[in-house]
């Protein structure tokens, strides 16, 4: 059992939640954000009690003396294809992103925000990587994680959101090694 763990969190409505071993940067798991239907239409809202269910399960070894800490990648409201981010999905991204927030800093965790540039530029510096910013989080992170599910079972294509939680993790644990 792990005595240090950090916690990455892609707080969007793709996103995930990955945890790893802040000593050997190993992934220790990772998942989608749980979120439930709304019954309109199709649409998904968050899981809440999902989203503590998830950071409970995997902290019991605080109890015994073990650190954690966590790294939330910041939101914000974003330009899409030249046109601005709706009011409701810049509502919900920052609703999102609080609640992670709150519910990290509950629990008792130190937590960490992080601009996704910032965690970017320390994990792509120095590799020749070509295509958008997704396609670089999936091939980072397949790269110091083999054997990372980042097809969840019923899916097509890998989810970046995943890739990029893992990567927030692994960002996170290089804090907590003093190497950030």
């Amino acid at each position: 059992m792990t005595n240090r763990l950090s916690i990455g969190i892609d707080p969007g409505k793709e996103g995930a939640v990955a945890f790893v071993d802040a000593d050997t940067l190993a992934l220790l798991w990772i998942g989608d954000c749980p979120t439930l239907s709304s019954g309109e239409g199709g649409k998904r809202i968050y899981d809440e009690a999902g989203m503590l269910g998830i950071l409970r399960a995997r902290l019991e070894y605080l109890a015994e003396g073990g650190q954690a800490m966590c790294t939330v990648e910041q939101q914000q409201a974003m330009s899409r294809s030249g046109m601005k981010q709706g009011v409701v999905s810049t509502g919900q991204t920052c609703e999102w992103y609080g609640f992670w927030r709150g519910l990290v800093m509950g629990l008792g965790i130190p937590c960490s925000i992080v601009n996704p540039r910032r965690w970017q530029a320390k994990l792509f510096r120095g590799r020749s990587m070509s295509g958008d910013t997704k396609s670089r989080s999936i091939a980072r992170a397949a790269t110091l994680f083999p054997g990372i599910e980042l097809t969840p079972p019923r899916c097509r294509k890998p989810r970046d959101g995943r890739a990029d939680a893992a990567l927030i993790a692994y960002y996170g644990a290089m804090i907590m090694n003093g190497r950030v």
